[in-house]
């Protein structure tokens, strides 16, 4: 094992008191291992390494010079752990306040692991719109999901997300806690880029994209031509996203999408031109009659007041239904809506 010379300078002088406490350990020791002193001591520069690689896994709340942040509080309120308070923390120094350093928590419960012809797939719409359109908790939530849905489905094997508008969670803070770090955190190393994301122009991005726990052959999207001139959605660039997913040598062909909002026959209208648009796409993958290929995501079909309108889209799509499972039989019922 070999330390480059930066590397433990470094480590010296920024945890000087723990390598005094080592080298006192080493020469007490050193009567009974001396031939071992050299490798004590590379052992605990080790682990001592390793917890100071480990701290750098967390994220500063609090800006200065007017800091803010409340101890646990901070912390909680977005399902992170607390570590400590500081009035500089990751640079500049509070006026008043202090900054507070929090951690992610680890998952409740093990990833399930299943065999290679079975895909579990979550669609998710987390509602995380641009602050422009609203403030509704988007950050608090977007730093929760990725935790609970796991503890809810741990055999999950991909997520497909929805108006995930805003890379989420402490993004602007750390890209260790966007949606997309906190996935990665929890063992989803893989993800596509979002639905039409650009430079410029005034519309927003579609919000939807793929996370995978195994890797993402190939990606492609497309953003759909067709949709309400009236209509919020008409300034986002609503559309599709392919993964091909290969778990542990099984090839899945993944679309995730967000149709067209809104009830009526008129919105109906503008879907199914949608799913005529995503049937294209799909066609143009070239996909191997061997593989699999699943359509998910936010339909905005009702399917227990609407069935007509359903059956059309999975016509155009030359798809099926699977089954239901377990008791609830829809994402969304409007006639709960308070």
């Amino acid at each position: 094992l070999r330390i480059p010379s930066a590397s433990i300078q470094q480590h010296i002088k920024l945890t000087s008191p723990k390598i005094r406490i080592t080298m006192t350990a080493r020469e007490e020791f050193s009567w009974i291992l001396p031939g071992a002193r050299r490798h004590l001591l590379l052992l605990l520069l080790l682990l001592s390494s390793t917890a100071a690689a480990q701290e750098t896994a967390g994220v500063w709340l609090g800006s200065a010079p007017i800091c803010g942040a409340h101890q646990s509080s901070s912390c909680r309120k977005l399902d992170l752990l607390f570590d400590r308070l500081d009035s500089a923390g990751d640079g500049s120094t509070c006026w008043t306040g202090s900054k507070v350093f929090c951690r992610a928590k680890t998952l409740s419960k093990r990833l399930d692991s299943t065999d290679a012809g079975r895909l579990t797939i979550v669609s998710y719409n987390v509602f995380a719109r641009p602050y422009l359109v609203s403030h509704d908790g988007q950050r608090e939530r977007t730093c929760r999901i990725p935790r609970a849905l796991l503890a809810e489905v741990p055999g999950a094997d991909a997520i497909v997300f929805q108006e995930a508008f805003q890379p989420g969670c402490l993004a602007d803070s750390s890209d260790t806690f966007s949606l997309r770090g906190l996935l990665r955190s929890y063992g989803f190393n893989y993800s596509t880029r979002t639905v039409g994301v650009r430079r410029w122009g005034l519309r927003i991005n579609g919000g939807v994209f793929v996370a995978s726990r195994w890797p993402i052959l190939q990606q492609a999207q497309a953003v759909y031509l067709n949709a309400h001139p009236g209509s919020a959605d008409s300034l986002a660039n609503k559309g599709v996203v392919h993964a091909r997913i290969d778990k542990l040598g099984s090839a899945f062909h993944l679309f995730g999408t967000h149709l067209q909002a809104e009830d009526g026959p008129e919105f109906d209208a503008y879907r199914e031109k949608q799913a005529d648009e995503l049937h294209r796409f799909a066609q143009s993958r070239q996909i191997s009659p061997n593989e699999p290929v699943i359509f998910a995501g936010d339909f905005n079909a009702d399917l227990l007041a609407n069935r007509g309108h359903v059956s059309r889209l999975l016509q155009r799509l030359n798809a099926r239904l699977p089954r239901l499972r377990g008791p609830l039989r829809s994402t969304y019922d409007p006639s709960r809506m308070t």
